[in-house]
């Protein structure tokens, strides 16, 4: 621990800071025994932030014996205690475009519109027909406000999926750091051949290979189809 004395020259005065936990002005203490003053601000109600993410599934017929790992993605492999002696599918997402915004101004702008008018409709009416048809108009306002102030936003989004490149350094660091994780990382391997049914005292085990697969984005899900092989 390595102990301080300093002093700021003040107009008109200094402020001493001393090695025994004091902060003294001549004539005024201060702070005595902790000096720290911490002011903590809650801005999570008024700070919204936003992801556009657009990538693609990628997917691979990974063979032990002849498919190549590259040396980072096994030490994070191994890291992870993922099993690369069997033959799998692997489903990986490919990111093309990312645009992260830190402070999404039209939502928290939007947000913050709602809900001052809200707070004054719900203190000036009783909850009635009225109050719901004025509460409506506002959430349709706050919509419109939030549509116009992410115009610029949108726009930039269009250029990003329109030349397939990500702008801006930071979005550009993390999709570097998505290529290498998506990469190396799949999000859904099936093995191959497929156990369909385990091995019981009665019957063997059932194994079904796996051929052709494809995996399509739909608007809500994922689906992946594949052809099967003869069961051995």
């Amino acid at each position: 621990m390595a102990g301080y004395n300093g002093r700021l020259v003040l107009k008109g005065g200094s402020l001493d800071l001393r090695d025994d936990g004091t902060v003294h002005l001549p004539g005024v203490t201060l702070f005595t025994g902790d000096p720290a003053a911490v002011v903590t601000v809650d801005l999570a109600p008024f700070v919204k932030h936003e992801l556009s993410l657009v990538a693609s599934p990628l997917i691979q017929h990974f063979d032990p014996a002849t498919t190549v790992i590259g040396k980072h993605c096994q030490d994070l492999h191994t890291a992870l205690d993922i099993d690369d002696t069997k033959p799998q599918w692997r489903v990986f997402c490919d990111p093309q475009t990312i645009d992260f915004d830190l402070f999404d101004f039209a939502d928290t702008v939007g947000d913050l519109f709602e809900e001052a008018f809200t707070d004054a409709i719900d203190k000036l009416l009783h909850h009635g027909p009225l109050h719901d048809i004025i509460l409506a108009a506002i959430g349709s306002v706050a919509d419109l406000l939030r549509t116009l102030l992410d115009i610029p936003d949108d726009i930039s989004e269009w250029l990003s999926d329109l030349f397939d490149v990500s702008f801006g350094e930071f979005n550009l660091i993390l999709q570097f750091v998505a290529d290498f994780f998506g990469k190396c990382l799949s999000f859904y391997q099936p093995d191959d051949p497929f156990p369909m049914f385990p091995k019981t005292s009665d019957l063997a085990e059932v194994m079904v290979p796996i051929q052709h697969l494809t995996a399509t984005v739909g608007d809500a899900e994922l689906v992946v189809t594949a052809d099967i092989g003869a069961v051995s």
